[in-house]
């Protein structure tokens, strides 16, 4: 599935030996303003990194997106915010240049909202 209205694509892949890969679980619950989240991905080629913060907003900028203040940067994009249990809320998209801690992540449901996707 994809959407390039949302700037995603979920894929699968071919598994005939039946490796169990490591997987990352989805949150059933709503982002709401105020919960705390972090962020994990590569800014600048620095691996790995962490950043916390809160939500900041729900839907402000765009229908499905997420405001977040954790820190995020290039290379950020595409990797995901979590809720303080290790579940993801959505996946980092884009900043404002110019707004300090203006973050938008898309919110992990809104994938599931527009292809009938059912995570694992």
């Amino acid at each position: 599935a994809e959407s390039e209205e949302f700037d995603y694509v979920i894929f699968t892949i071919e598994n005939p030996n039946n490796t169990i890969f490591p997987y990352l679980t989805i949150t059933n619950n709503p982002p709401e303003k105020g919960n705390d989240i972090f962020v994990i991905g590569n800014p600048r080629g620095l691996e790995s990194s962490v950043t916390k913060g809160i939500i900041s907003n729900v839907n402000s900028e765009k229908e499905g997106y997420i405001q977040i203040d954790a820190a995020v940067s290039p290379g950020n994009s595409g990797g995901p915010v979590f809720d303080m249990t290790g579940e993801i809320v959505g996946l980092v998209t884009f900043k404002y240049i110019d707004c300090d801690d203006c973050n938008f992540a898309l919110d992990i449901h809104k994938i599931s909202e527009l292809n009938q996707y059912t995570p694992h």
